[in-house]
């Protein structure tokens, strides 16, 4: 019976687990490994590596793992019983190489190898795994942890990653940072993809956190790595004031990072280096067994767990008693090698080739063929080759592996990394690196050891900056202007109470969290800075910073090149421009000026769509058979007048009326009764709720525009006239700006601004200039100060035109100043949190209109037909569908009356007779619109009606027919009328004689 290794389940961890049972393991394990296995009939299977050549250390502990792990799959008698493992290995000049790796993968596909194991760096994974997947070459990658490999299963299919990827350990460090309470960092990496890529997930998170990173520095990695220089960022770093450092490199690299940040003075007590493992777990940042310099003691850091696989223990006695490992003493415990510092990597080296065997075992067992890779010298040459057939099954059998391994148990996840992802926080002593605590997962940390030690051998935690002015009075210069300085109402009060606005609510948060004291002053001369170019001296607030009669200048002041050469700035505050402050003016009333939202031709379009509106209800009306008077005309029985007393109520008077009222939304005394007639009703409504939607918003806005209308709207309106004069403050950042653009027309309002001494000595003068009604005049100036005094009452003036001159307002402080660093931290933390833009909503909303920049003439363009056209598109379209519906209405109705109990079963018309008998008695009544009807009343049955003369017929109320001509009154046979008075209604008693004019009674009674 044959004992399955990997089936032994994983319930163990190296907390859990007995010696007595690791014991029970490694002699089962070596007791089956030492069994001699036949070769003379096994099939040979080729695994490649990728390895550097002999680091500075002399060793590459990774190759020897990787060929102790081949020797122990071959004897083993399980797992490859007929089959044996060769391995086939290139090297690379060093770590990072990544064209040099790429020759190495060719030579490995022409040597016809089934999987390739390695290179170390993910840069050179990156470059050597297209081969591998375009040949469908299974690509393990022991200690890769670029995270954008593990993004998407379907990019890397044939990639599998033995290392958690960095957006896991930077959980890590997140919560190592969040232990010890830091929220200021910087950030130092290797120009490479596992230095670029490997610390994003926790730049995002200290972003949610709101946490500040301070400075992202890189330094380009070299060949050879003593060489390597990162002065440059480390000075940046030091200049931040930031004290918290995590390093993300290859060890090699952070052995001489660390070196020369020592030389800066960076590694002494009050700093806080965190490394990554790249550090931790690699071999190259000090000399195996020796002592350990003092500027590396104190380094913080994380590494990958080790020892959770139940091959740990076995792995560590074979490494021991391995014939073909020379001088590994790395793992040997001593005064100076006692954290076994390269066990992460040698051990993932080891498990990709158990997980590689795995896989083929069971791949093999399932009795798929194994054909070998055979690919030719000039393969990676050719534009097209035939991948390896068996390889991309082979690669789903290691997505489905499960075993025992050293680091953990071995399976991968959907993106085929590993299972099972935990770190070690270790510490850094003087026997080198030590565990000091473990991290589990998100929010899961515990520190073994209740003190850590950091850089300095003290056990102190470091602040995570060196700002700190406790203690510290710092001499404040400023300048009053609205509403960023202000004086209180209160005269009584004193010191820093007097004063109030943006800057004074910004100065006192600033001290509220860096701790300081303050003495606010106004600048004597009350000017901002201007550089005096016969003496070369400064004036305003940039001479007292110069002159080192102010520590900070806290105030409106512009961030410009010329003061930068002179005075140190903070991080913009604040984002503005320039723009333009006008007098608002009355507005010009005119009789008519209702009607100037619509064009002229706009009105008349949509009286005449009143008009025919109007009209078409009236022809439902009188042509449908169930409008008012179309159901009179078209009835069946000409002797039923019952219910068409009211079929005039839609004639076409009313109809018009009806349509105006709709226009003017109150309503008509009559709405139409048809189907038809509604609808074509129903949308000249929805016309009229649009028209009339569209009149009221552009009547508000030519309002608005009549008040706000000056003529001028823009920069150019401005420097296209003379008549009102414009300019800004003297010695200021924006008369600077003017005087040295070179483009128009910039060049040519400093011209009209310097002949006509326009410039006033302070912004509130110009204010008061512009706000004076005897005279008109322009103040260009900074945006925020002007929408300031645009938004407050009695709101007479306003600001025009787009912004210019793009610029930002910053604290001013001497050059080189060391709180220049610590003050622009702080904006950019408070700026990032919300609060400049809640000061800014505080100071500069006002009462009055938001929109006064907006140019009037866009707001009040005046609509004409090419703006409603569609609305007329739409009347056009629901007429013709409401005739459409009377036509349906006439079927209808035609049918209906087919159907009607009152006709006689044996003479029921057809369809198409009801129709030709309601066309004809349209058209019949059509043909008498010249003729007046008359009232009936119900009460009476008969009524006489006299002819006289030219036959006249009159009515016992006094109503007439018109006068006809008795010999155009159609007879009978018998010389009758009785044809055209039934078309009347009328029944007659009498004969009328038909030879010639003459007078006549006749005796007539209603039907």
């Amino acid at each position: 019976m044959k004992l399955e290794h990997r089936d032994i389940k994983n319930y163990f961890t190296m907390y859990g687990m007995t010696k007595f049972c690791v014991a029970v393991v490694g002699i089962i394990w070596i007791t089956l490994i030492g069994t001699e296995v036949d070769v003379s009939a096994q099939r040979i299977v080729k695994v490649g590596g990728i390895f550097s050549n002999a680091t500075d250390t002399g060793l590459n502990l990774a190759e020897q793992a990787f060929k102790l792990a081949i020797e122990k799959v071959n004897n083993h008698p399980y797992i490859l019983p007929d089959t044996r493992l060769v391995t086939e290995i290139t090297h690379s000049e060093r770590l990072v190489k990544p064209f040099n790796n790429i020759q190495n993968a060719c030579d490995l596909i022409a040597r016809g190898v089934a999987t390739i194991i390695g290179p170390t760096t993910s840069t050179d994974v990156k470059a050597v795994y297209p081969i591998a997947e375009g040949l469908h070459i299974p690509h393990f990658a022991p200690f890769a942890t670029d995270p954008t490999l593990s993004q998407n299963p379907r990019t890397y299919r044939y990639l599998f990653k033995m290392s958690a990827p960095d957006s896991i350990q930077s959980k890590a460090l997140i919560d190592v940072i969040d232990h010890f309470h830091w929220s200021r960092l910087a950030i130092l990496t290797s120009m490479t993809d596992y230095g670029i890529n490997g610390l994003q997930e926790l730049q995002r998170i200290a972003i949610q956190k709101n946490w500040l990173i301070s400075h992202v520095g890189r330094f380009l990695p070299t060949d050879k790595p003593s060489d390597v220089d990162a002065r440059g960022e480390l000075v940046r770093i030091r200049n931040k004031g930031v004290r918290v450092i995590i390093l993300n490199c290859l060890a090699s690299y952070a052995r001489h990072v660390i070196r020369q940040a020592a030389g800066l003075g960076m590694t002494q007590t009050g700093w806080a280096w965190i490394v990554t493992d790249g550090v931790t777990a690699l071999e190259g940042l000090y000399e195996d067994c020796s002592e350990i310099p003092p500027h590396l003691m104190g380094l913080l850091g994380t590494r990958p767990t080790v020892g959770q696989g139940l091959l740990y223990y076995d792995f560590l006695e074979s490494w021991r008693t391995n014939s073909s490992a020379p001088a590994n003493k790395a793992f040997e415990v001593n005064a100076y090698c006692k954290d076994q510092l390269n066990m992460a990597s040698v051990m993932r080296t080891y498990d990709a080739v158990l997980a590689f065997a795995w896989a083929l075992h069971d791949y093999l067992s399932k009795g798929n063929p194994l054909d070998e890779a055979n690919f030719t010298s000039k393969t990676c040459s050719r534009t097209t080759t035939e991948p390896w057939i068996n390889g991309d099954l082979l690669a789903s059998f290691i997505r489905n592996v499960s075993a025992n391994g050293t680091m953990n148990y071995l399976n991968f996840t959907d993106l085929h990394t590993p299972t099972s992802s935990e770190f070690d926080i270790v510490n850094l002593g003087n026997r080198g690196f030590e565990i000091v605590g473990k991290w589990y997962g998100p929010g899961e940390l515990a520190f073994s050891q209740p003190k850590v030690t950091f850089p300095g051998n003290t056990r102190d935690v470091p602040a995570d900056s060196n700002l700190d002015l406790s203690n510290h009075t710092l001499q404040i210069t400023t300048i009053l202007e609205e509403p960023f300085m202000m004086m209180e109402d209160d005269l009584s009060l004193t010191g820093n109470a007097r004063f109030k606005g943006f800057c004074k609510d910004l100065l006192d948060e600033l001290k509220t969290s860096l701790n300081f004291n303050y003495n606010l002053s106004l600048v004597p001369d009350g000017l901002f800075g201007a550089l005096n170019k016969t003496s070369t001296t400064w004036n305003g607030m940039v001479g007292q910073l110069i002159d080192g009669k102010a520590d900070v200048a806290v105030a409106s002041l512009t961030i410009s090149y010329q003061r930068q050469q002179y005075i140190a700035f903070t991080k913009p505050y604040l984002d503005l421009g320039l723009t333009i402050l006008i007098k608002v003016t009355q507005p010009k009333t005119g009789l008519f000026a209702f009607l100037e939202p619509f064009s002229y031709d706009l009105w008349m379009a949509i009286l005449l769509a009143m008009i025919f509106s109007g009209m078409c209800v009236s022809v439902c009306s009188y042509l449908s058979p169930y409008g008012y008077y179309g159901a009179y005309v078209q009835r069946a029985d000409p002797r039923d007048e019952g219910p068409f007393e009211g079929r005039n109520s839609m004639n076409l008077y009313n109809a018009l009326w009806f349509s105006f009222a709709s226009w003017m939304q109150q309503g008509a005394d009559v709405n139409p009764r048809s189907i038809s007639g509604r609808i074509v009703g129903g949308f000249w409504w929805m016309a009229v709720i649009i028209i009339t939607a569209n009149y009221t918003a552009n009547l508000a806005a030519f309002l608005t525009v009549a008040r706000m209308s000056t003529g001028i709207n823009s920069l150019e309106d401005l420097s296209k006239q003379t008549s009102i004069p414009y300019g800004t403050v003297l010695d200021s950042q924006p008369e600077s700006y003017f005087q040295q653009a070179d483009s128009s027309p910039y060049k040519t309002m400093y011209d009209f601004m310097s002949s006509q001494q326009t410039n006033v000595a302070n912004s509130s003068a110009g204010i008061d200039r512009v706000k004076d009604k005897n005279q008109n005049y322009a103040f260009i100036w900074d945006s925020t100060t002007l929408e300031f005094v645009a938004n407050k009452e009695p709101c007479d003036v306003q600001t025009v035109g787009r912004l210019f001159g793009k610029m930002g307002y910053g604290l001013g402080l001497p050059l080189h100043s060391p709180l220049t660093d610590i003050f622009s931290l702080e904006i950019l933390k408070l700026r990032q949190s919300g609060y400049i833009e809640k000061l800014s909503n505080r100071y500069f909303t006002g009462i009055c209109d938001k929109d006064k920049t907006t140019s009037t003439e866009k707001a009040g363009s005046q609509m004409n037909m090419d703006n409603m056209l569609g609305v007329f598109y739409f009347l056009i379209a629901g007429f013709s569908f409401g005739f459409l519906v009377m036509v349906a209405e006439w079927l209808w109705a035609s049918y209906k009356e087919t159907t009607s109990p009152r006709n006689d079963p044996a003479k029921r018309p057809t369809l198409c007779q009801t129709v030709k008998r309601r066309v004809k008695a349209t058209t019949r009544d059509l043909r008498k619109c010249g003729w007046k009807t008359y009232d009936e009343d119900v009460s009476e049955n008969n009524r006489r009606i006299t002819t006289t003369g030219p036959p006249m017929l009159n009515q016992n109320y006094n109503r007439e027919f018109p006068k006809l001509r008795y010999d155009s009154i159609p007879t009978d046979e018998f010389g009758r009328d009785d044809h055209l008075l039934r078309d009347f209604g009328i029944r007659t008693n009498s004969s009328v004689r038909a030879n010639g004019p003459h007078e006549v009674t006749n005796t007539v009674s209603v039907l």
